[in-house]
């Protein structure tokens, strides 16, 4: 099933990647990575769903790990975690970087200068690989959550975002926008839980495997919007 977040992945890959060779993607990030709570986590997971749709060409990994922070002395620091070196030791063509959800915990949060300095100094630990990858930052996806002590949608918005979009500008990195792509109003058939997007195994709610059409009008503006920063769309169909 071809849900949006899968989408969002398989539209963007740098324009400089011209290659015969198999080309190796470490998805890189927390729960929504790995695929927790996902019934057949192995097969419906957004990693394992890029594969199925990449075809031959891409050999797509997950390196997810549930709670992860980019923070080093967060509570789970992703560089702590086994799939910190195993994405290493995959010798990955391009990293798709996603945390700063989990950073936003209080136990977890010093500031947006503090955050940002860890995830930069994580996107340098890849892009100085022997692989020399392409890094793709991804923006945290808005969060919908309404009760206190935990993951704070006021620092998703008002501070993580900012300092994910700062850093992709100064350090030259990709970077995907998952923010607004879903408006501003909570949909429950998106997010369960009101913070983590999960894709679904399917049901009626997507249109006998397309998504909406309110769903495929946004991902056509997120697009256009990538084409703008020189990203490049590989022909998906349905798209």
């Amino acid at each position: 099933m071809r849900q949006i977040l899968i989408f969002c992945f398989l539209l963007v890959f740098p324009a400089v990647i011209r290659a015969e060779k198999t080309l190796k993607v470490a998805c890189v990030g927390n729960s929504i990575t790995y695929g927790a709570g996902i019934a057949g986590r192995e097969n419906n997971s957004y990693p394992a769903q890029l594969q199925q749709l990449l075809g031959g060409g891409y050999r797509v990994e997950n390196f997810g790990h549930n709670g992860a922070t980019a923070a080093s002395w967060g509570d789970y620091p992703y560089t702590d975690m086994p799939e910190f070196e195993r994405s290493k030791e995959f010798a990955p063509d391009i990293v798709l970087l996603k945390l700063g959800t989990n950073d936003t915990r209080p136990q977890n949060w010093r500031g947006a200068e503090p955050f940002a300095a860890e995830l930069g100094r994580l996107a340098d630990t890849y892009r100085n690989l022997p692989s020399h990858p392409q890094v793709i930052v991804l923006t945290p996806v808005r969060c919908f959550l309404t009760e206190e002590g935990t993951i704070s949608p006021q620092k998703i918005a008002g501070e993580v975002r900012p300092a994910v979009e700062k850093l992709a500008c100064e350090r030259g990195l990709g970077i995907i926008n998952l923010f607004n792509l879903f408006g501003d109003r909570w949909d429950a058939t998106l997010m369960p839980d009101r913070c983590i997007l999960r894709p679904s195994c399917g049901d009626d709610r997507t249109q006998g495997g397309r998504l909406p059409a309110r769903r495929e009008k946004g991902t056509e503006a997120f697009v256009r919007a990538g084409r703008g920063y020189g990203f490049l769309f590989p022909r998906i169909p349905g798209i």
